[in-house]
């Protein structure tokens, strides 16, 4: 979608295009929460590239390797503050939590969500999707 036509949309357009776009990207694997908490953490006068991980260090290694950030975490459905971005990981698996950062870039006009999803969650997904197939055949 063209900045253009992005601007001209209501906020509740871009919410709802939003809310489209990350259940599209992340599989519908984010809770209603979830979904809810980035959304209303996103400033939506701006497009972001929306970026998935389901291995924390790939997520970890992508947001030291850019740029540095402007951002807002997300654990769970709750703000958290920056520091021991690492340990939340380990927690969010534990607790099968999705985390989230909403980023805009220092030194330019690139704006980010990152998101993690717990491997597990994604694997329950699946099997479960796959147990529901069988049924339906039946």
């Amino acid at each position: 979608m063209k900045n253009k036509v992005f601007k001209d949309m209501s906020v509740q357009e871009k919410r709802e295009k939003l809310r489209t776009v990350l259940c599209a990207r992340t599989g519908c694997l984010l809770r209603e929460e979830e979904l809810d908490a980035i959304i209303r953490h996103t400033r939506l006068y701006k497009q972001y590239s929306i970026l998935v991980y389901h291995n924390s260090r790939d997520m970890l290694d992508s947001i030291a390797a850019n740029a540095s950030y402007k951002a807002y975490f997300l654990v769970g459905s709750e703000a958290v503050k920056r520091g021991g971005l690492e340990d939340q990981l380990v927690a969010a698996d534990s607790e099968n939590k999705a985390i989230s950062m909403i980023a805009k870039c220092m030194d330019s006009e690139r704006r980010f969500i990152f998101i993690y999803i717990p491997r597990d969650r994604k694997e329950a997904f699946h099997s479960e999707h796959k147990t529901e197939k069988a049924v339906a055949r039946l």
